[in-house]
């Protein structure tokens, strides 16, 4: 009886050792499929790999920054393979803008997985342009033109307040209202209407309501204000700006022919 256990226990090694044999081979079978199945897993979540180049203007502080953009690229899932700077100004870079067909800079030229992700496509076609193989963006005024080789969108903005309304709104917040259509003042002074400066504002350009601001500068590049200037203020022949119906929106002002402060009244009427 002895040997017949024997005989039994073995053929039931026999067919555990089999059965195992067959799992291990199903196992190593499926082992290609479990790995072609994680890196397509690992794949679809990789971030895309971008090789950005920077072209800045190294004698250009009032010139816009890259930053911004950069920022709001590398939150699209991405990762910067590679990241090169070069200098608009020097050889090396009116070389690279002429192969890039640049018009201006600072600029930003991204390549490499650009299609990766339908966001990251949609972000590039919405701020940048499309090139060859590449995105080009480049930053609003001010900014150095290539063709002309100057920069283009500085000017300066005088703010022209009354000392006899110190109720009137602030005449700094026009800053503000310039910023909402893409208009960024570098160089400002505040001027008082009773000031021999103030006077000769007022009478160059007959103005009537205070407060008030006036740009002189290469102003035409900024497709913001040039839509909705015409509504709010007047171009003058010598091509300064004068903030004059606008006033009345920004609160309370003062009218010179009046000789009074004015309370803004709230639009009421229908659209």
């Amino acid at each position: 009886m002895k040997w017949l256990s024997n005989v039994v226990l073995v053929a039931v090694l026999d067919g555990l050792i089999v059965l195992a044999g067959v799992r291990l081979a199903t196992l190593l079978n499926n082992v290609p499929t479990v790995v072609a199945r994680v890196s397509t897993q690992q794949e679809s979540v990789r971030p895309a790999r971008l090789d950005v180049v920077v072209v800045a203007d190294g004698t250009c502080p009032t010139c816009t920054s890259t930053q911004p953009f950069l920022d709001a690229l590398q939150k699209q899932q991405v990762v910067f393979s590679t990241i090169k700077q070069i200098d608009g100004t020097t050889e090396e870079g009116k070389r690279y803008l002429a192969e890039q067909k640049l018009e201006r800079f600072p600029a930003v030229v991204v390549s490499g997985e650009t299609s990766r992700s339908s966001g990251l496509e949609q972000f590039l076609t919405q701020t940048s342009t499309r090139g060859e193989s590449q995105f080009n963006y480049a930053v609003p005024a001010p900014y150095h033109e290539v063709t002309s080789d100057k920069v283009r969108g500085i000017f300066r903005a005088t703010y022209l307040a009354s000392s006899n309304c110190s109720g009137c709104y602030d005449v700094t917040g026009n800053a503000g209202a310039l910023k909402n259509l893409g208009v960024n003042v570098t160089e400002d002074k505040v001027v008082t209407a009773e000031s021999s400066e103030g006077q000769e504002l007022i009478q160059q350009y007959k103005i009537r309501y205070l407060p008030t601001i006036i740009l002189v500068g290469d102003l035409g590049v900024y497709p913001g204000l040039q839509e909705v200037w015409p509504q709010v203020g007047s171009k003058e022949d010598d091509g300064t700006y004068i903030l004059r119906d606008g006033v009345r929106l920004m609160g309370t002002y003062y009218d010179l022919q009046l000789q009074r402060a004015v309370i803004a009244q709230p639009n009421t009427s229908s659209p």
